[in-house]
Formats: C-alpha cells, sequence, structure tokens
C-alpha cells in the first residue's frame, strides 16, 4: 500500500511537469503566430465559405454549417442532424483570415473522418462513460454510507481514462491530417499559409495535451489521498 501512494505522488508530480511544460509550449506557439491571426487568406474566403466548399467536395453538401455564439468554441457535434453540424463562433465564421482557415478545416476534418467511419469521436462517449461509472461507483461509500472510498475501483477507472485521453488524441490529430489533405487537394492554400495552419492546430493540441495532463494530476492526487485513506484504516 505504500507502494501505491508513492507511485500516485510521483505520478502526481510528473502530470504536473508535463501540464507546465505542454502549456507553456502553447502559449510560446499562439505568441508567435498571434500577429498574423488576422492576416487575409489568400482566397479571401470566410471560414464558413472554406468549410462549405469542403464539405461540398467531399459529399457532405447536407452537412450544415451554423454561427455558434461568441462565447463558444468551434466544434461537430456529431449528434445533430444526419452528418452532424459544424459550429464556427462568428470570428471565425464571417472573415476571411488564416486563423479562420484554419479553424474551419480542422472541423471539416472532424465531420470527414466521422462520416467515413475513421472517428473517435463515439468510442470517446463509450470510454467517457466507463471511466464515470467506475469513478462514481468508488464514491458512493464515502458519500451515502460514510464508508472509506473504494480505491481500487478508481484505480481499474484508470483504463478506460487513460483510453479515452488516447482516443481523443488520436481525433485531434487525425482531424487536422484529414482538414490539411482537403485543402492542399481543393488548392485552397498557399505553401504559406499550410506552414501557418500546421502551427497553428498543432498549438491547439498541445493545449489538449495539457488539458490531459491537468486530468491526470488531479486523478492522481485523488487516488494518494484514497490510498492514505485506506493505509490510515489498516493502521488502526
Amino acid at each position: 500500500m505504500f507502494f501505491l501512494f508513492y507511485l500516485f505522488c510521483g505520478a502526481s508530480i510528473i502530470s504536473l511537469c508535463m501540464f507546465w511544460w505542454w502549456l507553456n509550449r502553447h502559449f510560446q506557439l499562439r505568441r508567435r503566430l498571434e500577429p498574423i491571426f488576422n492576416a487575409p487568406n489568400s482566397f479571401n474566403k470566410t471560414g464558413c465559405e472554406i468549410a462549405r466548399d469542403v464539405l461540398d467536395e467531399n459529399n457532405l453538401s447536407e452537412l450544415p454549417i451554423r454561427k455558434g455564439s461568441i462565447s463558444n468554441d468551434n466544434v461537430f457535434k456529431s449528434q445533430e442532424g444526419r452528418y452532424g453540424t459544424i459550429y464556427l463562433n462568428p470570428e471565425h465564421y464571417e472573415n476571411p483570415t488564416l486563423q479562420a482557415l484554419a479553424v474551419s478545416v480542422h472541423e471539416c476534418g472532424h465531420a470527414i473522418n466521422f462520416n467515413k467511419g475513421r472517428s473517435y469521436l463515439s468510442l470517446s462517449k463509450y470510454l467517457w462513460g466507463g471511466f464515470f461509472i467506475l469513478s462514481m461507483l468508488a464514491i458512493v461509500p464515502l458519500v451515502f454510507l460514510s464508508k472509506p472510498a473504494i480505491w481500487w475501483l478508481f484505480l481499474l477507472g484508470a483504463f478506460p481514462g487513460a483510453m479515452l485521453i488516447a482516443a481523443r488524441l488520436l481525433e485531434e490529430k487525425g482531424a487536422t491530417s484529414t482538414g490539411i489533405k482537403m485543402l492542399e487537394k481543393n488548392h485552397l492554400m498557399t505553401e504559406e499559409e499550410k506552414g501557418f495552419v500546421k502551427q497553428y492546430l498543432c498549438s491547439n493540441l498541445l493545449h489538449y495535451m495539457s488539458g490531459f495532463s491537468l486530468y491526470t494530476l488531479v486523478w492522481n492526487i485523488l487516488m494518494a489521498l484514497l490510498v492514505y485513506q485506506a493505509i490510515g484504516i489498516r493502521l488502526n
């Protein structure tokens, strides 16, 4: 038991270092690209127009592209409509900028992969469900019965949790790869713009990785506390 406690403490320190490193790399890359975020793209097309061109070329003319709210992120919602729905916030929906180019093609990548059966979105939902159920079962004794939480159920939840992180990262990388291929295939960007799109979407991926490192940090801290609690009960 002491071994597990020190193991989770060590994993917490590693997760904290990874979180700081990924987040720092994200902000470094963003600061480098920020001066040209709002530069016009070479075809002077808005994010909505670019997305429409890419989707039409992939036989997804019926997939709607909607203007989201200012506060919402750009997102592809697979459960809305027959083929899903893409939402772009007003800044990217209406403006012909390099940032709009990168964002719109990434969401198109999600949509294309989902409709061609190459997406991890559905798998991610099942994995999240498994992680959530195991975590809730682990804390039921603590919340409702005033007994120690079942730490080994939390540990069991690490398997769907780790697979969920892997699936989400593969989903994001796949969407970026597909989106860039579609831009190249349809000649919708120059070589200079390709460099910007790759770096911008790489910075987004780094942000995802920092977020997952933070979740891992919190989970490891909880595991260390639960194991410590179990050690205290055994000693008493």
